[in-house]
């Protein structure tokens, strides 16, 4: 039987298995011994991670980013700049990401693309209502993007991308030059759905300054400590994500693993933070820390485990700067120091949050590989249904709908 598609741009079909590429309408056709047969197929925007309005507690102060819906064009290790960048023809490398329109898409094929000690600027600028964005091809394995990427536009979209520290030399403060993996310094910005691992300075994402910033659905693990040494005493400071300073921004539904110091860490004047539905485990020092001037920071639903193990101090949730901050519906444990410090705490849960595989928290250097854990909820955890709906996005961290009752941490059961 031979499969097709009426327009590969909108979706492509290989022996039956239909893959969306940009919003739109098409017909797959099977033919088979002189018959054949059409069906309709709808390919709905990216993201498609919906289900239901954003809840009151975080539209307050974050609204969704629109799908861009324009043009697609397309880039692959095995293309060429010269190319039209089409699916049959696609760019080879980021160098076009400039020529974007607004509500335009660029799909990386899978491969790698960059260097280390290169810099990749995504300073395009889209609108409200068509943000430009640069994304994973669907159904292709993540991308790899080497060297540091920057996001200094506005309206744009990073997503489905595996950023692979450390960033080499790229004229950073850090030894040899070296600096953190993602900047967001744009604004109305969001990075989505990827992975950001192995930097060697300061931390693997960094919110500074950013204004209406989205950070969701990401996996942010092992990053920091200087050539991967979390005892070097230069890298006491790394995180996974820094927010300072930064204003308006949703950190939700990611898993900040073995960071060296910080699963999300916020100071000077960053302000008007939501830290919502993330699971937050094995971090060197804390699971969250707001400090200095940063205020107005509110941090629901999440599960902090293991934070501190490793011996440098540090704790759970520490919020000790100007405030006012907020802990709702969290789930506290197994953290070295106080499990809840700091803010207006409603519904703390100290209680085991029976994660199928959690990180110890122990590891004292960067493991390659994800050394087996899983964040899923056992059944009978006790985080199962403890989050506030008013925080709670109405999808999880891999799309799942939460439905009325949501789970704390990125998964919903």
């Amino acid at each position: 039987m031979a499969w097709s598609s009426s327009n590969v741009q909108i979706a492509t079909v290989v022996a039956g298995l239909v893959a969306g590429v940009a919003a739109g309408t098409a017909y797959t056709v099977a033919s088979t011994e002189g018959k054949s047969g059409s069906s309709a197929i709808t390919v709905n925007p990216l993201p498609t991670r919906q289900c239901g309005a954003w809840p009151s507690g975080i539209a307050s102060w974050i609204a969704p980013l629109a799908p861009s819906t324009g043009q697609a064009f397309y880039a692959s290790p095995t293309g060429s700049d010269a190319n039209p960048g089409t699916l049959a023809a696609p760019w080879k490398s980021l160098a076009n990401v400039s020529s974007l329109q607004p509500g335009q898409t660029l799909f990386l094929r899978d491969g790698t693309y960059g260097a280390r000690g290169t810099i990749f600027n995504f300073r395009s600028t889209g609108t409200a209502a068509a943000p430009i964005t640069v994304a994973g091809y669907p159904g292709d394995p993540r991308p790899v993007l080497l060297g540091q990427a920057r996001m200094t536009g506005q309206y744009i979209r990073l997503s489905n991308v595996i950023l692979d520290g450390p960033t080499g030399n790229v004229g950073g403060p850090g030894p040899s030059g070296e600096a953190i993996l993602l900047v967001i310094s744009g604004s109305h910005t969001e990075f989505s759905y990827s992975e950001v691992r192995y930097d060697y300075w300061h931390a693997g994402i960094c919110a500074c300054p950013a204004f209406d910033y989205r950070v969701i659905g990401n996996y942010v693990h092992d990053n920091g400590g200087y050539n991967g040494n979390y005892f070097d005493g230069a890298s006491n400071n790394d995180h996974g994500l820094y927010a300072s300073p930064s204003a308006y921004g949703l950190i939700a539904n990611n898993i900040f693993e073995h960071n060296d110091a910080k699963g999300v860490m916020a100071r000077h004047d960053a302000n008007h933070l939501l830290v919502v539905n993330n699971t937050i485990v094995g971090n060197g020092r804390y699971g969250i820390n707001l400090v200095a001037l940063s205020h107005d920071i509110i941090a629901a639903n999440n599960v902090v485990q293991n934070n501190g193990i490793m011996g440098k101090g540090g704790g759970g949730v520490h919020m000790t700067g100007t405030g006012p901050y907020r802990q709702i519906n969290n789930v506290y444990w197994n953290n070295r120091r106080s499990d809840v410090v700091g803010g207006t705490v409603t519904g703390a849960l100290i209680a085991d949050p029976l994660l199928v595989q959690p990180s110890s928290g122990t590891v004292k250097q960067q493991i390659v590989g994800d050394l087996g854990t899983d964040y899923h909820l056992r059944p009978g955890s006790p985080a199962i249904g403890h989050a506030d709906p008013a925080y709670a996005l109405p999808f999880d961290m891999i799309g799942k709908c939460r439905g009325a009752n949501p789970d704390a941490g990125a998964y919903q059961h």
